[in-house]
């Protein structure tokens, strides 16, 4: 056995030497003996009893081989370039920091949307092009807000089925109020479980305000019933529900000049009940109004972050859903 060389390859070089046509006496047993048969020499007694044996395939003689060499080349590859990488940190990492920077986490966030919504631009019909604008915007939602609130298109009615008009993304409680007359599409919600609606545009021009605005309108003037519910082991009583919020969302706006300039007398001159809480324009920024009259505007890079920050900031205010009066929505059946 060659000093430094496995048992394998030292095996190997056996058996090539004791099969070398060239060799005067070609008597020498082969290093290995098999019960059923070599391929292509039959079986160990027949293989012996032939004078001239079979050409087998030549094995390429072993260099001379150090322990220096033989340990160098049955090193992986890979091994060896780890080793080389870094000195005292074999997998090359870098150390870990600890912080996060959020920013960077919702600017790739914007920066996602952004491109997903122009795309939408490919479809030329204008239905498919808006459901493909309010499908992203609705994923978006259902990512990233708590799983208490799930977003989707729908109709809102109440107990004396009122409906209102078709609303783009309707934000409601997820956990605790029924879906009904349920469609995979438009969903019917109550009215007690919706605590946001949206208004969804590509490209925001004035008319779609007042749209917005109507579409609100439509929600709010809805009767919400309210039950009072067990809490901790006592009897709570009805929970007033909270003013239900409105926006409207969109990649741009049409108008040129500054965006805030065109946006807050529209905003001002919608009537109570078709008020706009929030607004976001992916392109230009988003807005928050504190009524009466004071609007509060993003700059333009973080036109996402801040919209979702404090669309997520109402939400919290406003607490849970109240319960529904199921006995008032039992009324049509009698």
């Amino acid at each position: 056995m060659v000093a430094g060389v496995s048992p394998g390859l030292t095996s190997l070089a056996r058996i090539e030497t004791s099969h070398d046509p060239t060799r005067q006496n070609n008597t020498a047993q082969p290093a290995f003996k098999s019960t059923g048969g070599i391929a292509g020499l039959g079986t160990g007694k027949d293989y012996h009893s032939r004078k001239t044996p079979q050409a087998v395939t030549r094995i390429p003689s072993v260099p001379s081989l150090t322990p220096a060499t033989t340990s160098t080349l049955l090193q992986p590859a890979t091994a060896r370039t780890i080793f080389t990488v870094e000195s005292g940190n074999p997998m090359g990492k870098t150390k870990d920091s600890g912080r996060i920077n959020l920013r960077d986490v919702f600017l790739r966030a914007q920066e996602q949307m952004l491109a997903n919504l122009a795309a939408s631009n490919i479809f030329e019909h204008p239905t498919s092009c808006g459901a493909a604008t309010e499908q992203h915007w609705i994923d978006l939602f259902n990512r990233y807000l708590p799983q208490r609130y799930r977003a989707t298109r729908a109709f809102i009615l109440d107990a004396d089925g009122n409906r209102s008009r078709q609303i783009d993304i309707a934000i409601y409680d997820h956990f605790y109020s029924p879906l009904l007359f349920h469609h995979d599409s438009e969903p019917h919600i109550p009215a007690e479980s919706v605590y946001a609606v949206f208004e969804v545009k590509q490209t925001l021009i004035a008319k779609w305000i007042a749209d917005a605005g109507r579409k609100a309108a439509s929600v709010r003037r809805l009767r919400r019933t309210s039950a009072p519910i067990l809490s901790a082991g006592s009897r709570c009583p009805p929970k007033p529900p909270s003013p239900i919020l409105a926006g409207i969302l969109s990649l741009d706006a049409v108008w040129a000049g500054p965006f805030p300039a065109r946006i807050t007398p529209l905003v001002r001159s919608l009537r109570p009940d078709e008020r706009l809480d929030l607004g976001c324009s992916l392109r230009q920024c988003a807005f928050e109004v504190f009524h009466p009259f004071s609007i509060h505007f993003s700059r333009p890079q973080d036109a996402l972050i801040y919209f979702m920050l404090r669309l997520i900031g109402r939400l919290q205010l406003m607490g849970a859903a109240p319960a529904i009066d199921f006995s008032d929505y039992s009324r049509c059946l009698q």
